[in-house]
């Protein structure tokens, strides 16, 4: 395992886009497939450099980003946004705009501030497969265990990950869906210290 630099935005940004291609929520809030990486390279320089936890494993071809207890997740950056909202207005109307914000806040609300947050695991389509996620996600999570101690939250957004996650102690507290015809999210916790 890892800990990603700056050096690490172009194949960490490319992996999860690759890891996210077929994601059912990420499908549903980016109106244009080829923001997937700018939105994950995006996230991974305003927030997981700066405040957050980067980390890849197989070289490169897995990815994991956390936030430490107390930090809370923000918004991309403005010309991010405004690049996501012009092809939100055009391919799903202004409408879209308001309910993505809307269901963006309403699962986010419900993250417990005092937990460690998984942003995203993911690993790249042509490495699937192989354990690389599973490991991942256990290194991080022992890590957490051994150096700062505390629950941990994520929304998940694939119906095929549940399983891998309640592998690891996470057990689905809620579900959100981001609109009748759309996908589901499962709120998931561990309690600390579960290995």
């Amino acid at each position: 395992m890892h800990r990603c630099s700056t050096a690490d935005e172009s194949p960490i940004s490319e992996t999860l886009a690759s890891a996210f291609a077929d994601d059912p929520v990420m499908n549903w809030f980016q109106p244009d497939p080829t923001l997937v990486p700018v939105y994950f390279a995006d996230v991974f320089k305003k927030q997981y450099l700066r405040k957050g936890y980067a980390w890849s494993a197989a070289e490169g071809q897995a990815a994991a980003l956390w936030l430490p207890p107390g930090i809370e997740a923000h918004d991309p950056s403005l010309p991010y946004t405004a690049r996501w909202a012009v092809q939100a207005l055009k391919r799903k109307g202004p409408t879209f705009i308001w309910q993505a914000w809307h269901q963006k806040q309403a699962f986010s609300d419900k993250r417990p501030l005092d937990d460690w947050y998984l942003h995203a695991i993911g690993v790249h389509a042509r490495a699937q497969g192989q354990g690389y996620g599973a490991k991942l996600l256990g290194e991080t999570l022992a890590w957490i265990d051994d150096h700062q101690p505390a629950g941990a939250w994520l929304e998940n957004s694939n119906p095929q990950n549940l399983g891998l996650y309640q592998r690891f102690g996470f057990k689905v507290l809620d579900t959100h869906d981001l609109s009748p015809e759309g996908p589901r999210l499962w709120l998931m916790r561990r309690e600390p210290g579960r290995r």
